[in-house]
């Protein structure tokens, strides 16, 4: 390149072993030499010298930024909001304010919602019991409202113990979290009503569209399966282009291995789960 052809505002590489610089001023000083200023990557402005000697080795630069604006916008909004869920334990101040959390329960509440209530998990470590701040936030929000309502569509961990915990936000008067001897959780009136319904089973229902190759487990949806395996049924329905449903077809104790730690999902062959089924409807 020509040190003539050097303009303000160009992208040239060779002014920087390693990097494209931008010139922001061009200096003739005299037949075949100028004084270039140009600015690096990181802000830095810098000058150099160039005669003809330099010309070989500078170049416009042709190498493309490591970012672009056309990407897969459906994906990068689901990989942000992703991400937002990672890092929501940052922003949950109200779990670890106690100031926060009285003006809340000073304010006289209706009803009060608890979205992915899932997290208000407290479990037993011993004969002690240990609670997150979500869940102590939920029991005084509990104690001074006239409803509670606790939503969540993912399954539980299946630890009865847990789930019993978790209840008792809902009737902390009959479900007061205390153990009785090796006998586990008194049997409350609440206990009761439960108990004296029929034996329970939880069928998880998977849409996938018809020809799809694989299905997606989550690791607490595989946790549940193994924790509640007798109670516990998977089925997966097909759907066309015209909303035509094949199945469902139901798995039974479809999985036997726990996830590994690190494991947040599992995709699985679709067809080697329905031959796990039976083909039986």
């Amino acid at each position: 390149m020509c040190i003539e052809e050097i303009t303000s505002g160009s992208s040239l590489t060779g002014l920087e072993p390693s990097a494209v610089a931008t010139v922001i001023a061009v200096i003739p000083i005299a037949d075949g030499a100028v004084r270039v200023i140009y600015q690096t990557p990181d802000g830095t402005l810098k000058e150099r010298l160039l005669g003809r000697a330099d010309e070989e080795n500078i170049a416009v630069a042709t190498t493309e930024r490591p970012w672009s604006f056309d990407g897969d916008g459906v994906a990068f909004k689901l990989t942000i909001e992703a991400k937002r869920i990672d890092l929501a334990f940052l922003f949950d101040q109200m779990a670890r304010n106690e100031e926060l959390q009285e003006k809340l329960c000073a304010a006289g509440w209706d009803l009060v919602v608890f979205d992915e209530a899932h997290k208000l998990s407290a479990h037993f470590s011993g004969s002690k019991m240990q609670k997150t701040g979500r869940f102590k936030l939920a029991e005084k929000l509990g104690a001074q409202t006239r409803h509670l309502l606790l939503m969540t569509a993912t399954p539980h961990n299946g630890k009865e113990a847990d789930f019993k915990l978790f209840l008792s936000l809902l009737d902390s008067d009959q479900l007061d979290g205390q153990r009785k001897s090796s006998v586990g959780f008194a049997l409350t009136s609440l206990q009761r009503r439960i108990a004296s319904s029929p034996e329970s089973r939880h069928i998880e229902v998977k849409r996938r569209v018809k020809g799809a190759s694989t299905v997606t487990i989550t690791r607490n949806e595989m946790l549940y399966t193994l924790n509640q395996a007798e109670k516990f049924v998977r089925a997966i329905v097909q759907v066309d282009e015209n909303e035509q449903i094949d199945g469902p077809y139901y798995l039974r104790n479809p999985f036997d291995v726990e996830p590994g730690w690190g494991v947040s999902s599992v995709n699985y062959n679709i067809q080697d789960l329905l031959a796990l089924a039976g083909g039986n409807q």
